[in-house]
Formats: structure tokens, C-alpha cells, sequence
């Protein structure tokens, strides 16, 4: 399957995205983990790597991020081997 490439840009908003949602108690979190997921395969080692590291920033909505954290080990994962 081919997977779509984002631009720089988009990847950030991406990043930025979640950088906001991490830090609400709102349903954003659960938006962007969803969205992150959907969009995961076409981001860049570094923008995933940088999503990660967000996802040990959150402060609210735990179960939305570590459920992204355990998504993006399970692909890191899946990819080395």
C-alpha cells in the first residue's frame, strides 16, 4: 500500500495539534490521538518521534495519549523487524 507523504507544514500542525490537546480536559485529545493514528504511516521518523515525546508532556486525557504511545511502539515495532 502507498502511503501519501505530508508536507513539513502539515506534519507541524499535526505536531502542534497535539501540543494543544495535551494540555485541555476536552475531547481534542481524543480528535488529534485519532487523527494522529489515521495519519501515522505518512509522517516523518522525525514528526513521529516528536509526537511521541508529546505524548509523555500531556497532562490531561491519560488514556488518549497512552493509547498513541502504545500505538507508535506497536508500530516501531512492527517496522524493525
Amino acid at each position: 500500500m502507498e502511503v501519501e507523504c505530508l508536507s513539513r507544514c502539515e506534519e507541524s500542525s499535526y505536531v502542534f495539534a497535539a501540543r494543544y490537546a495535551h494540555s485541555r480536559n476536552t475531547g481534542a485529545a481524543h480528535m488529534v490521538v485519532k487523527a494522529l493514528m489515521v495519519n501515522w504511516a505518512a509522517f516523518s521518523e522525525q514528526t513521529k518521534n516528536q509526537i511521541l515525546k508529546e505524548t509523555f508532556e500531556a497532562t490531561h486525557n491519560d488514556s488518549d495519549w497512552t493509547a498513541l504511545r502504545n500505538f507508535a511502539i506497536a508500530r516501531k515495532k512492527e517496522a524493525n523487524k
